[in-house]
């Protein structure tokens, strides 16, 4: 291409392309294109943005890639991305869907950062686009969500802001042993010895020998295997115990004296 045939090139796709990828087709290098577009051409890729353009992007920053929102406004990926980071919409703020308030759902702005709100139903927001954060955690874990570069568990936030807290509980518990239904009625503030008696009735915590839910007649039963040599994997296999569960306690009469002392002597 000719010195003309170049700067028709460029006037033609500067908007969609970067200085870099207009030297790479061109052939040129980078630093003539930049002297081009700005000295000699005289373009200018902030002409793009308007508070047409500002709203597209806000409003579709989540569902479309920066490349999609580039070729559908007619700029690059790179200049999608600066604006973005310019707007305040990191990829913390990326959201699912508006968030727009379901029925019975109640929204209080967060004590330490008034920028975000959260809901009765465990929902987050940014203040300033009305927009969902997204939390993330695996099945069986908590979910947390990033607040300004920190993490933050959404179940504790959420008592925080809507269960009242008398007695100065320091743990919180799912009723219903679902880690993920983050209402504000699912959530109960507990000690730490409730928060575990109330993880062994829900199934979240094995029993141990320590809060062992065993019969008495169990524990007889338990008591003759072991006086016949029975072995061990076998009698945990047939009471589903933890492998933690310390059958030699029972045999030295540790625990359940009033039953283990009729089988064996303390310390045998």
């Amino acid at each position: 291409m000719n010195d003309e045939q170049i700067n028709s090139y460029i006037k033609e796709n500067f908007i969609q392309m970067t200085d870099g990828q207009l030297a790479k087709e061109t052939g040129l290098k980078i630093h003539i294109i930049k002297y081009k577009v700005n000295k000699v051409l005289k373009l200018s890729r902030r002409n793009l943005w308007n508070d047409e353009t500002h709203q597209f992007l806000i409003d579709n920053y989540d569902s479309m890639t920066p490349k999609e929102i580039a070729e559908a406004i007619g700029t690059s990926a790179s200049a999608v991305h600066s604006k973005a980071s310019k707007l305040g919409l990191t990829k913390k703020l990326r959201v699912k869907n508006n968030a727009q308030s379901l029925e019975g759902e109640e929204w209080k702005i967060l004590s330490f950062n008034d920028k975000y709100s959260i809901s009765s139903y465990g929902r987050i927001k940014y203040n300033k686009f009305n927009s969902l954060l997204n939390p993330r955690g695996k099945k069986g874990s908590y979910l947390q969500v990033e607040i300004e570069y920190k993490q933050y568990r959404v179940h504790r936030l959420v008592a925080e802001t809507f269960n009242p807290n008398p007695e100065n509980k320091p743990e919180v518990n799912h009723d219903d042993g679902d880690k993920h239904n983050n209402y504000a009625t699912n959530l109960i503030w507990a000690t730490n010895l409730e928060n575990i008696g109330h993880a062994h009735e829900t199934g979240l915590m094995r029993s141990n020998h320590y809060r062992s839910k065993l019969s008495d007649e169990e524990i007889h039963e338990i008591c003759r295997m072991l006086k016949e040599d029975v072995k061990r994997v076998t009698i945990r296999k047939k009471f589903n115990l933890s492998p933690n569960y310390t059958l030699y306690r029972l045999k030295r009469c540790m625990v359940y004296k009033d039953i283990t002392t009729q089988y064996f002597k303390e310390d045998e």
